[in-house]
């Protein structure tokens, strides 16, 4: 079974590695785990996820839509 989606020819590799990291932590997923899956041998350069994978409508006083 081939299944067809209809995707943006300018999506690139690392476009969908960002968005994977970047979902998997906004569902609770563990930094030092992504770490190991994205192959970071710097924790530092895992945390460069963890902004964008905040809610900041949950800061108080401030909403963004």
């Amino acid at each position: 079974l081939k299944t067809k989606y209809s995707l943006n020819k300018n999506i690139t590799f690392h476009s969908l590695r960002h968005s994977f990291a970047t979902y998997y932590l906004s569902n609770g997923g563990s930094l030092l785990t992504l770490q190991s899956m994205l192959g970071h041998s710097n924790l530092n350069t895992t945390t460069i996820y963890l902004h964008l994978s905040q809610n900041f409508n949950e800061l108080e006083g401030i909403n963004y839509v």
